[in-house]
């Protein structure tokens, strides 16, 4: 079962870097495409100050240069090359209005494709984020676990210690009843008083080890609570990400409504941007969280070494 467990988080780690390559991949886009309007609006911009140009140029009146028999002579000429003039600008600005009708779908178009890239990028965002959170709670939550399991194998195993020496010191007891029993009925036996002071030499290194055993017990009871501490303050905090990621999930539903007014754009960027630094926080705080846990885990395994 924890091996499956253990597959699943390495699965679900593994989509994790997917979809982070995919949210670079439809920013780039955004970008690519965001590039190419302004360039095409900027070329279309350019011929038609050009084609303004023109137009202005071929209306213009004719000045009199010559007398008034040359004018009345070539009134007919000035007026065949001022409507030759015109029909040019007119057939020029006809082009440019429909270069100008196709920059113009074309630009719709392509606003029509940031909108959908963006809220492609906001959803794959907020999933990214929720997969996130959930997988960094549920990870702190398990180590905590198996923290607080190994310490209470710990102190188990410290309280059998304790109960085995206890039992020692209450046979030795006996033991140095009987041979002292067996002492004073031979006092001058030099074998019996070598033994009583060999059983009393036992019983003093019995105390000793009893006590020691007492101070490891305690010393894992305290580290027991430590870590119940340490796990209710992980579980508080996961419940305050929660609260945090409800928040950023509110904001993202107000971005996508404020993405459908182009007047409000740049004001989305900006809170999409606020929310990118964000999200950076959030990832900074986990990593922090994560070498806290090394430095918790470290400590525990110094605790076990004792």
């Amino acid at each position: 079962m924890e091996k499956e467990e253990l597959q699943g988080s390495l699965e679900e780690s593994e989509s994790f870097g997917g979809r982070g390559d995919q949210v670079l991949r439809l920013q780039l886009e955004v970008s690519q495409v965001k590039g190419e309007m302004e360039r095409r609006l900027k070329e279309g911009g350019e011929k038609w100050k050009l084609l303004e140009k023109a137009t202005r140029g071929h209306l213009r009146p004719c000045r009199p240069v010559w007398t008034w028999r040359s004018k009345a002579n070539r009134g007919a000429e000035a007026e065949e090359e001022t409507g030759g003039g015109h029909q040019r600008a007119g057939a020029a600005g006809g082009a440019a209005h429909q270069e100008h009708a196709e920059l113009s779908k074309s630009s719709k178009k392509m606003q029509q494709q940031i909108k959908e890239l963006q809220a492609q990028l906001e959803e794959e965002v907020r999933s990214h984020e929720e997969c996130k959170e959930d997988q960094r709670a549920w990870n702190a939550c398990m180590l905590l676990v198996s923290q607080s399991e190994e310490t209470l194998a710990s102190l188990e195993s410290a309280e059998r210690a304790r109960r085995v020496s206890e039992t020692k010191l209450q046979e030795a007891n006996e033991k140095h009843s009987h041979l002292n029993n067996q002492f004073q009925l031979a006092v001058s036996g030099k074998e019996a008083g070598g033994d009583l002071q060999t059983l009393q030499q036992e019983h003093e290194e019995m105390h000793a080890d009893l006590r020691a055993s007492t101070d490891k017990s305690k010393k894992a009871s305290c580290e027991l609570e430590r870590v119940g501490e340490e796990l209710r303050l992980e579980q508080e905090r996961t419940v305050q990400l929660e609260r945090v990621k409800k928040g950023l999930e509110a904001q993202v539903k107000e971005l996508e409504l404020e993405l459908d007014s182009e007047k409000r754009h740049t004001e989305t960027v900006k809170t999409l941007r606020k929310n990118e630094r964000r999200l950076k926080e959030l990832l900074f705080e986990s990593e922090e969280e994560q070498k806290n846990q090394q430095r918790m885990q470290e400590l525990v395994e110094r605790l076990q070494t004792r």
